[in-house]
């Protein structure tokens, strides 16, 4: 059956999930990894009785209704544990294992956190390093290579706990999630801290039903399907798909960035949430894998012919980005085009497109994007591959969902507003309303906003104008068909001492299109002109200057070369330049070759979004 859109607000994401639960008790709920990194399954049916024992396991330990800090990366016992602390009115603060140590002190020394809900050993032992915590309840997932403390249990003691003591019994629990009031703070997300420290995120029961719920409809998607989780499981993104897989009856795939390639095989998804980067690596390791095999001169004459296809394509089904009806010569011309590149993008899409479908499982429909801009370039390979692209827009702040864009909407856009959310757009120095086609901060308002930041008053203050409306701190422009366009941050804006303001993002994306550039981060504030921190692609660096990576400084001392200075200094002029649209203040003046590539958890958050000032401090 097609997931279709339904306001369902009036209930909770646990109640929810109960009706799928009575709905599809032997749909597979779970796909995921045992020890040995074999695939296993869990029914609707079998998850939820494994939530009611953890449930009655936590009222047993007192532990019923409290705040619950998680440190866990993907794996069914954080479902049940989030799943069954939502239920009995508690509070989850998430983390990954990978949270850099600094950052995971300082969120469980301000979460107030009751107990504490931990992966395995590596998180444990995390956890006693940094010497937090060391005085609560702790709940280990897998405790392999753990012996146990006094304030340790284990998440099977603590379901064998509730199994023996409920005796098949649910009611318990049905009449505690029945209970929980819409306005109930439900999790406190710490913010990534890319502009510096975390901030609690508080999030209500309203505040995570509104997305998995009102979005359906615009994704193409059915109770049968296979999703793949390959984010963090604790991203409010990523959250968001989870719930709107599991209160529809969706068997959800957990998997990770990095088992991306051999899951999709093996596992065969028909629909992967992502992030932009995710998306961009993906593209260039197809392209890499396809030209290092030697048909890389077939698959670009396609590619072309493809290209030139679908963008005539959009015109005529009013799918590309404009902010005035298209001509009548522009239309003839858009068909002319379509018709004569139809035949070879069939044929490309037979002899090509099919080979990388197949080795992404062959049951693939839709990718998504959010958390931040997908490039133009990803938008259109995916398209010409033949999966539905669909892009969101939201933050932590906003649980995730203030815009989708469906396979009917502008590409290259992020959509158009969820159903029941008030917007505006604001000119950045007048303060007055935008029009058409002007750029603006985005401000909105609607169930989903957060209810303020965890003990930060003048954050949250800040947060919001007026009128109640949340400053995303976000620019965007909208056009005639009512999409909107992302064009970047407002406070990641540069101002040059000529008083001239450059957005970064754009710039920093055209230069990231080149094949020889992994990461570019550009800077310049209160400078004469800007400069680019460069991360060089090495696969593709080392088929033009002939070295062995592995060798010990080989790298820095490549880099450090006048040839391939020159090199990357022309690569740079052929990516930002007038003729591409940039202005004279927005081009390079100067870069850098960094030999070390960017980290998740250092110059990267865990969702592939750069720390620009933690980049910025580093390489001053």
């Amino acid at each position: 059956m097609k997931l279709e859109y339904s306001n369902r607000m009036d209930k909770n994401l646990v109640q929810l999930f109960y009706e799928a639960v009575k709905k599809y008790p032997e749909h597979i709920i779970f796909r995921f990894k045992d020890k040995s990194g074999k695939f296993n399954s869990i029914k609707y049916g079998e998850f939820y009785e494994k939530v009611c024992d953890f449930a009655q396991g936590l009222i047993d330990l007192k532990l019923d209704g409290k705040r619950m800090a998680i440190i866990s990366d993907n794996c069914v016992e954080w479902m049940i544990a989030v799943i069954a602390s939502m239920g009995l009115g508690g509070t989850d603060v998430p983390r990954g294992l990978n949270c850099p140590d600094g950052e995971l002190k300082y969120i469980l020394n301000h979460a107030d956190a009751d107990f504490i809900a931990v992966h395995n050993r590596d998180g444990n032992d995390k956890l006693n390093k940094n010497g937090v915590g060391n005085n609560l309840k702790r709940i280990i997932f897998n405790a392999d290579g753990i012996t146990l403390k006094p304030n340790e249990i284990t998440f099977d003691e603590v379901c064998a706990l509730g199994k023996k003591i409920r005796n098949g019994d649910d009611a318990f629990f049905i009449e505690r999630f029945s209970k929980v009031k819409p306005d109930d703070l439900c999790s406190i997300i710490y913010t990534s801290g890319t502009t510096g420290a975390p901030k609690g995120v508080m999030l209500s029961h309203k505040n995570l039903t509104y997305s998995p719920t009102e979005t359906p409809g615009r994704v193409t998607a059915y109770d049968d399907d296979r999703w793949m989780s390959i984010l963090p499981i604790w991203h409010v993104g990523e959250r968001f798909f989870e719930f709107m897989a599991i209160i529809h009856g969706v068997t959800l795939i957990l998997s990770s960035i990095y088992a991306m390639r051999e899951d999709m095989i093996k596992e065969k998804p028909h629909l992967i949430p992502g992030a932009p980067l995710v998306w961009k690596k993906s593209m260039d390791g197809i392209i890499k894998g396809i030209e290092d095999s030697g048909k890389g001169k077939i698959f670009h004459f396609f590619y072309n012919k493809s290209l030139s296809y679908i963008k005539a394509r959009r015109v005529l089904r009013k799918k590309d980005i404009r902010f005035k009806k298209p001509g009548f010569s522009e239309n003839i011309s858009a068909f002319f085009k379509m018709m004569i590149n139809l035949p070879l993008h069939k044929l490309g899409s037979s002899l090509v497109y099919s080979k990388i479908r197949a080795k992404t499982g062959g049951h693939i429909r839709t990718i998504t994007s959010g958390g931040g801009k997908l490039q133009n370039e990803c938008d259109d390979f995916f398209e010409i591959v033949g999966f539905d692209v669909i892009d969101g827009y939201g933050s932590t702040e906003t649980a995730v969902i203030v815009t989708i864009r469906s396979d009917d909407d502008v590409k290259y856009s992020i959509g158009k507003i969820t159903p029941r959310t008030s917007y505006k757009i604001v000119n950045e120095q007048t303060g007055t309303i935008c029009k058409i086609g002007e750029t603006g901060i985005l401000f909105v308002k609607g169930d989903q906003i957060f209810m303020g930041y965890y003990k930060n008053d003048e954050a949250t203050k800040k947060a919001f104008d007026k009128d109640g409306y949340f400053n995303t701190g976000d620019l965007v422009c909208e056009t005639a068909t009512g999409n909107l366009v992302f064009t970047g941050r407002a406070k990641d804006t540069i101002v040059l001492a000529n008083g001239e303001n450059v957005e970064p993002e754009p710039i920093e994306m055209a230069l990231e299109d080149s094949l020889y550039i992994k990461y570019a981060l550009v800077s310049g504030q209160d400078k004469e002109g800007l400069s680019a921190l460069i991360v060089p692609n090495v696969d593709n660096l080392k088929k033009v200057f002939k070295f062995d990576e592995k060798a010990p400084g080989i790298l820095s001392e490549i880099l450090k070369q006048a040839e391939v200075n020159d090199f990357y200094k022309k690569e740079i002029k052929s990516k930002v330049n007038s003729s591409r649209g940039f202005l004279f203040h927005e081009l390079i003046k100067d870069f850098s070759l960094l030999p070390n590539d960017f980290e998740v958890g250092v110059e990267l958050t865990n969702t592939m979004k750069k720390k620009r000032n933690v980049i910025i401090e580093k390489y001053k």
